[in-house]
């Protein structure tokens, strides 16, 4: 190589995201003669509403986000200073925060609290879990990394990646392959996490509720301990339209603190799954270990926030689009819990949910919504509820969103995983099976940005 040359390397992430051909998928690294070691891995600024973390080629990190250097402007052709696919997988995996659970078996203060809380929490009123809930959340609206309300750094980063690339190929314009199916401009999909027998009992009263609005939603339940499974109601929600997942096997926060009794519950989990027809997954608490999910016997996975400031297990995963942890595709929870909404923000109206959604549609992102059946059975926040199937199907009517069945979104994801855009003459066409429902969108540069339009 010459001296000064630029090396090349294929970016992954476009690969992931765009499914662009191969030969336009790589970047300018810079020349290694002159490359500097990198720093150790630590946060940084790309801007003042994305922080990214990883290692710089050029430039140290921060071991803090709220400290984190803002990188400097790059020039077209010029190599990023960070590698795009390691920001992006310690982005999506939590990787920047230590996120370790406490051994349910162990001796330590946090072990001790968690196995006492989850002792007690049954004897627990909504009440009394809400101020201790709103305690041990102090502070939350403080946290910079990841941003508040919507996290989009991972969408940043794969636009910067992108303009590089293209930079580097000397174009200016690139197809990639759309990322939802028949020309949808983005996703809503429906969740109900059920936590009591109450839940499991409103459960088919609520997909009634779903259907009359349009939506597929899938309703996680608990196998064991937490209430008697009832073959009749779980038809009822089916014939709805509905689908079953589970909800962890027995609800009592252990599952990933502790890899011996992972390993036991997991063929447990399986069975539970091939028994009810259960394909997806969400985590209780959304309590999560994103290498020990990917071990998991199921198509989906929703154990992971966008942005967790509100949840016991606090991260995010920083993206609005589903993802891959091994062979397991995974659906970020983008929106807040009602939970969290009507309990610890105490507010019942759409003002959050809204600027939410608004966040996820400029992004034609994913919106995934958890409503626990067991939190409105009446009043306010079942009206609350009603108010936001109104203004999602009025917002799917009028941007032209997918309501998607969760199980029916994870299998696009994985079919348009496999997708090939190919060059026939002076046109591109898509190749693979599924290839009749994907269309061709293009990419244009400006600057170290792109726009995506089809």
């Amino acid at each position: 190589m010459p001296q000064g040359a630029a090396a090349q390397q294929v970016a992954r992430v476009l690969r992931d995201r765009f499914r662009m051909p191969l030969t336009l998928s790589t970047l300018p690294t810079g020349a290694p003669q002159d490359t500097p070691s990198p720093s150790d891995d630590g946060f940084f600024a790309i801007t003042d509403s994305h922080v990214g973390f990883g290692s710089l080629r050029t430039g140290q990190t921060s071991a803090d986000a709220d400290s984190a250097p803002m990188l400097p402007a790059t020039s077209a052709g010029e190599s990023l200073p960070y590698d795009p696919d390691e920001v992006v997988d310690a982005l999506r995996t939590e990787a920047y925060i230590e996120n370790d659970l406490p051994d349910p078996t162990g001796t330590d203060p946090k072990a001790l609290v968690r196995r006492a809380y989850y002792f007690v929490r049954p004897l627990l009123s909504t009440n009394v879990r809400r101020v201790a809930q709103r305690r041990a959340l102090a502070g939350w609206d403080t946290i910079r990394q990841p941003q508040w309300p919507v996290d989009t750094t991972v969408e940043e980063i794969h636009r910067r990646t992108l303009a590089s690339a293209m930079a580097a190929n000397d174009v200016d314009r690139v197809p990639v392959i759309w990322y939802w199916p028949e020309g949808y401009n983005g996703a809503v999909i429906m969740t109900h996490d059920v936590e009591e027998a109450a839940g499991l009992a409103f459960s088919p009263e609520m997909a009634r509720i779903d259907n009359s609005f349009g939506f597929p939603s899938s309703f996680q339940v608990v196998p064991e301990v937490r209430y008697d499974i009832d073959g009749l109601v779980l038809d009822e929600i089916r014939d709805l339209g509905c689908e079953i997942g589970l909800h962890g096997l027995n609800h009592d926060g252990g599952l990933f603190s502790n890899y011996k009794v992972f390993s036991e519950r997991r063929p447990k989990i399986a069975n539970y799954a091939r028994r009810f027809n259960a394909v997806g997954f969400r985590s209780p608490v959304m309590y999560r270990n994103p290498e020990w999910i990917s071990e998991l016997d199921i198509s989906y996975d929703m154990s992971f926030p966008n942005v967790g400031h509100l949840d016991p297990q606090r991260g995010g995963c920083c993206t609005v689009f589903p993802y891959f942890l091994g062979d397991v595709v995974e659906l970020p929870t983008t929106c807040i819990q009602d939970y969290s909404l009507f309990n610890i923000l105490n507010r019942f109206d759409l003002d959050l949910w809204c600027t939410q959604l608004d966040i996820i549609e400029s992004e034609n992102g994913l919106a995934n919504f958890i409503i626990h059946p067991d939190y409105v059975t009446e009043g306010k926040a079942l009206k609350a509820y009603k108010n936001l199937l109104a203004e999602l199907d009025s917002r799917c009517t009028q941007g032209n969103l997918w309501k998607a069945a969760p199980a029916d979104l994870a299998d696009w994801w994985r079919l348009r995983s496999k997708l090939e855009l190919e060059q026939v003459g002076d046109e591109w066409r898509i190749t693979g099976e599924g290839a009749e429902r994907a269309q061709i969108a293009w990419a244009t540069r400006n600057g170290d940005t792109v726009t995506i339009s089809r």
